[in-house]
């Protein structure tokens, strides 16, 4: 879609307040949830965590660092959390907006039981299919929210991720406005992070959701409406005493249109390119392979002439690598010291290649290490990613509530993979 049709899309955030919490008042921090979590106390909070963004870098004036709430087209956006936590590290996301979830502080009931239920991915799962007909949704709707859930932007989870995040997402603006088309400065990604905060897009990203499970099908036909005339109303500050929030006097705070501006482009984008990806063929079913270290054949050593040759290593490409992904060939002596400034050489099919070992993929490949003054005893491969993983969260309904919002959890879980090859020491005569 074209950016300039983007600036019919009226998106005005109203945002409330900076977070208050009593001097001296401790501070709870919850364990990070896992695919792997069975269950866990689940809230909605009114506000954001605001601060720096993510990665550190951003130290512009531009960026507002305020805690606040926000509202969109008179719908609060709320913050889910685990009960009592303050860490905001886990990322999770209202998949039906129509279903209850009181906020932190509620006297009837201050927070849920949510149970892991599986893999959100897998539409053929009970649970999953049960979410499925309740909300309405249909194979395409799905299969584009699946997408977006994998390419959504992770704040302090996979913060390496936020540069391309918003390349691609800006990428027809930062083209039209650079060097080539005339701007002296030109806008960089740069420019675009020291606006946007790591709350708006967390915010954008949930409505870009709730456009897939509430807005795109006639079941759901309120948030369609909702989208046709986005709003913002004036909502109260909201002050914190001991964890519970209170109402104060209604404000409306005033952000600039260049923010509101960037907010509209990255709904527009979220939006668009999981459409465009459903409609390019992808589906929920089509899921990522990552790269991976071949276990096949056991790398062992030899001697090849003057030299020790080991192994084999070979790493499978996949279909996706991970932004984060690396590689490192380490070697270690005898004792398990590590060495550093090793000569060696890589060898495919018995030629001599420049290849470097963290670009070569999907080939058999040895490392060749002289045997003369050798202290080498162990060559190490190994490859390190986090790998997204997409869980569907149910509550446990209470005698105050009912039919609760369902949830899903998205998470960055690290990787390792390893293989290790012995150099067995041989007798050299010169």
């Amino acid at each position: 879609m074209k950016i300039k049709k983007i600036g019919k899309i009226l998106l005005v955030w109203l945002c409330i307040v900076t977070l208050l919490l009593p001097f001296g008042a401790e501070v709870l921090a919850a364990v990070a949830l896992t695919s792997e979590t069975e269950s866990t106390q689940l809230e909605t909070i009114a506000y954001r965590e605001g601060g720096p963004e993510s990665s550190g870098t951003i130290t512009s004036g531009d960026y507002d660092e305020n805690s606040y709430s926000y509202t969109i087209g008179g719908t609060n956006v709320l913050k889910i959390v685990q009960a009592n936590d303050f860490d905001y590290t886990d990322m999770l996301y209202c998949i039906n907006a129509m279903g209850s979830f009181p906020t932190r502080g509620d006297v009837n009931s201050p927070s849920f039981t949510y149970n892991n239920v599986g893999d959100f991915t897998d539409v053929t799962d009970t649970e999953v299919k049960a979410w499925y007909d309740k909300v309405g949704m249909n194979e395409n709707t799905y299969n584009a929210l699946v997408y977006l859930l994998n390419n959504i932007y992770l704040m302090k989870q996979n913060t390496d991720y936020k540069t391309t995040f918003i390349q691609n997402a800006f990428a027809e603006l930062l083209a039209e406005e650079s060097i080539e088309e005339g701007y002296d400065p030109p806008l960089t990604v740069e420019n675009i992070m020291t606006i946007l905060t790591d709350d708006d897009i967390d915010v954008i990203q949930q409505w870009a959701i709730w456009y897939f499970t509430n807005g795109s099908n006639s079941e759901n036909s309120y948030y369609n409406a909702k989208f046709a005339a986005l709003q913002a109303i004036s909502v109260n500050y909201i002050t914190v005493d001991n964890g519970v929030p209170s109402e104060q006097e209604a404000d409306l705070v005033d952000i600039s249109s260049t923010r509101n501006r960037y907010a509209a482009i990255l709904y527009d984008y979220l939006v668009s390119s999981a459409e465009e990806a459903v409609a390019d063929g992808y589906t929920a079913g089509d899921s990522y392979t990552y790269p991976s270290i071949d276990t096949t054949n056991a790398v062992t050593s030899t001697v090849q002439g003057t030299y020790y040759k080991v192994g084999p290593f070979k790493v499978n490409s996949g279909t996706f690598t991970p932004s984060n992904y690396s590689l490192s060939l380490k070697f270690y002596d005898a004792n398990g010291a590590e060495l550093t400034d090793v000569d060696y050489s890589i060898y495919v099919n018995d030629e001599e290649v420049d290849t470097p070992y963290n670009e070569l993929f999907d080939q058999e490949y040895y490392i060749y290490l002289p045997i003369e003054n050798n202290t080498v005893s162990t060559v190490e491969l190994t490859s390190n990613y986090n790998k997204r993983e997409i869980t569907l969260w149910t509550g446990e309904e209470t005698e105050n509530f009912h039919d609760l919002q369902e949830v899903v959890l998205v998470t960055e879980e690290p990787v390792e993979e390893k293989v290790t090859g012995n150099i067995t020491e041989v007798q050299y005569d010169l």
